[in-house]
């Protein structure tokens, strides 16, 4: 597969990660964790307006943690 992501939409992945790692350790309701996951989730994809299906269930991972 031909490498699609650029370094700046990865920086935003990456603390978009570390920022609901950050709430999952801090014990919020699991209400809040899905709400966040859900704002990550809108967030990436508008990064990748041109995403196909094959490419998105790459990023399935992080939604399932």
């Amino acid at each position: 597969m031909k490498p699609f992501i650029k370094s700046y939409q990865y920086n935003v992945i990456k603390s978009d990660v570390k920022g609901l790692v950050s709430v999952h350790e801090s014990g919020c309701s699991m209400d809040v964790l899905d709400s966040i996951k859900q704002m990550m989730r809108e967030r990436i994809y508008r990064l990748f307006p041109n995403l196909d299906q094959n490419k998105k269930a790459l990023f399935d991972p992080i939604f399932l943690s």
